[in-house]
C-alpha cells in the first residue's frame, strides 16, 4: 500500500494548492482516475492512491488526504461622496464595505481612510479563514494650488484726490480682487489695502498676493 507525500496545506483558500505525491515504485491509480505519480490539488475532496504492478494488480488504498479549499470572500467595495479630484487642502472619505477585516493600500485597517494626497487607493479584506479579496482601485487626484499673483502698480500708488492708480495682476485663469472686481487690471481712486487671488483652470484658488 503507498503513502501520499503531502507538500503544502490541506486546507487552504481557493487559489491555492496542494501537490500529492504517491510513495510507490510501480504506477499509482489515484481515486481521481489519473496515473500520475503526483497530483496538484485546487478543490476540496478525499483522495487516495493504489500502487499498480505490471501484471494489473493493484494494492489497497493508501490512508486518505482529506482537501478542504475555502471559498474567497466577496471583494469589498469602496464607496465615497463627493469627487475624487479636488484642489490641494481638500481631502475625501474612502470607505469600506466591510466593517472589520480591512487593509488599504496605505496599511491602514480601519474602514474608513482620509485621502488628501493623490494616488490609488483598494481595499483587501480578510475573513476568518485567512482568504483575502481586493476591491477595486479608487484613483485621487488633488491638483495644487496656482500661486499667488504678483501685483504691479502701472501708476503711483499714493496720489491726490480725483487721481488714480491701476494695479494689474500677473496672467492668470481668472482673478477675484478683495473689493469685488474680476478683471486682471483694476482703477482704484481710493485708499485701501488692496490683494488679489488666482483661480486656475481646475478651479482651484490661490492665496492671496500681498496687500497693495
Amino acid at each position: 500500500t503507498p503513502t501520499i507525500q503531502i507538500e503544502g496545506n490541506t486546507t487552504f483558500c481557493e487559489g491555492g494548492k496542494v501537490t500529492l505525491t504517491s510513495q510507490t515504485d510501480v504506477q499509482s491509480r489515484w481515486s481521481t482516475g489519473s496515473h500520475d505519480k503526483a497530483l496538484d490539488i485546487r478543490q476540496t475532496g478525499v483522495f487516495t492512491v493504489r500502487a499498480l504492478d505490471d501484471k494489473g494488480c493493484s494494492s489497497p488504498p493508501s490512508a486518505p488526504v482529506n482537501v478542504q479549499v475555502n471559498a474567497n470572500p466577496a471583494k469589498p467595495h469602496i464607496y465615497f461622496e463627493g469627487s475624487t479630484t479636488f484642489c490641494e487642502g481638500g481631502n475625501i472619505l474612502l470607505h469600506s464595505s466591510y466593517e472589520n477585516g480591512n487593509m488599504w493600500s496605505i496599511g491602514t485597517t480601519d474602514k474608513t481612510i482620509n485621502v488628501q494626497q493623490s494616488g490609488r487607493f483598494d481595499v483587501t479584506y480578510r475573513d476568518h479563514n485567512g482568504c483575502e479579496s481586493i476591491s477595486d482601485p479608487v484613483t485621487v487626484q488633488v491638483n495644487p494650488l496656482p500661486s499667488p499673483p504678483q501685483v504691479t502698480a502701472l501708476r503711483p500708488t499714493e496720489f491726490c484726490d480725483r487721481d488714480y492708480t491701476v494695479l494689474q495682476a500677473n496672467e492668470q485663469h481668472s482673478y477675484r480682487w478683495n473689493n469685488g472686481h474680476s478683471e486682471r487690471e483694476i482703477r482704484i481712486d481710493r485708499s485701501g489695502d488692496y490683494t488679489v487671488t488666482a483661480t486656475d483652470q481646475h478651479g482651484c484658488t490661490s492665496f492671496p498676493s500681498h496687500v497693495t
